[in-house]
């Protein structure tokens, strides 16, 4: 699985995105190539989704005042307005949400999905 901030355009963010777009170019060219042995290899990208280890720096009811102060000093911009800016659907989904997917393209039923990036968000 690989990242949604990997489409997000920030400077702080280029070694990130450089190494997620080479992996995205390994699953497309290899998933083929495993396709023939019987390997299904696809990629999914999760969107915003709510994780401990960014749950310290959302701003919710989850932290306290003084957390959220010191947390949004310390994270990066993107990590706030990208839910709101690049999503039609506004705010964070579940890990829920991204394990529903990973068991799908593990079944039968994606048999036919080889070398896929699918977006998730």
């Amino acid at each position: 699985m690989l990242a949604f901030f990997q489409q997000v355009a920030q400077l702080e963010t280029v070694p990130y995105c450089t190494a997620q777009a080479g992996l995205i170019a390994y699953v497309r060219s290899m998933g083929p190539h495993y396709a023939k042995s019987g390997i299904n290899m696809s990629c999914i990208l999760p969107g915003a989704i709510i994780t401990t280890g960014i749950t310290t720096g959302v701003t919710t009811s989850m932290t306290t005042g003084a957390q959220r102060d010191q947390n949004s000093q310390s994270r990066p911009k993107h990590v706030d307005t990208a839910p709101q800016e690049h999503r039609a659907i506004q705010g964070f989904g579940a890990r829920s949400n991204i394990a529903k997917l990973a068991v799908f393209l593990s079944s039968d039923y994606a048999s036919f999905i080889v070398g896929s990036t699918i977006s998730q968000d």
